[in-house]
């Protein structure tokens, strides 16, 4: 298949279908038929794509730190401009769709369940900043763990398009502003879809 050529998650045919070239195709290769198998995936509990209870949330922090740089004539707008992630996290129905669509499969159970990045752990802001003044959450978020979490999975792609300079900036940017998105009532919460398959026969 060509870089060109485009998955799309709702149709697409032949070698292009997101069915064909989706995880549950490539484990369908490697189970035998009647092996079991539990998945679970980031995904959104909403029809809307738009729906901001996914990890998008994550994602439109980082771009927040990237713009204070646009802002700040450390880039050109025109880079945050072209600048795609190319990520889709799928609804229940829509994996549902994508399971049968594929065909080996049989799904004895799907669930949907709420993953906070807010747990008991204590923060370290002077990790952060010898010369931090954020304000104290009132729940804690471990934001230096979930800023390498989200480094490992991005940076490939960030420095590719801005470069390694940007992108030490920018994760350094990101733990402030999750500690400051968290502050208040608000409990950022993403949705994690989980299948139980059995291979057909």
């Amino acid at each position: 298949m060509g870089l060109d050529q485009v998955l799309h998650m709702k149709e697409g045919t032949g070698e292009t279908s997101y069915a064909n070239n989706s995880i549950v195709q490539c484990r369908a290769e490697e189970l035998v038929e009647g092996g079991c198998m539990v998945l679970t995936l980031p995904g959104r509990r909403s029809q809307d794509p738009t729906n901001k209870e996914s990890i998008g949330y994550l994602y439109d922090l980082l771009l927040t730190a990237i713009n204070d740089m646009v802002l700040k004539g450390v880039i050109e707008a025109e880079q945050l401009d072209t600048f795609n992630i190319p990520n889709y996290l799928p609804s229940p129905s829509e994996l549902k769709q994508v399971v049968l669509k594929e065909g080996s499969f049989i799904i004895n159970r799907m669930e949907v369940c709420s993953v906070s990045i807010v747990h008991g752990n204590a923060c370290h802001l002077d990790e952060l900043s010898s010369s931090s003044s954020l304000p104290e959450p009132l729940f804690a978020v471990d934001a230096l763990e979930v800023a390498k979490g989200s480094r490992a999975a991005l940076e490939p792609l960030m420095v590719n398009h801005f470069g390694q300079a940007i992108v030490d900036e920018a994760f350094r940017l990101f733990p402030k502003l999750l500690l400051d998105s968290v502050s208040g009532e608000e409990k950022p919460e993403f949705a994690s879809v989980t299948l139980y398959l059995t291979r057909k026969a």
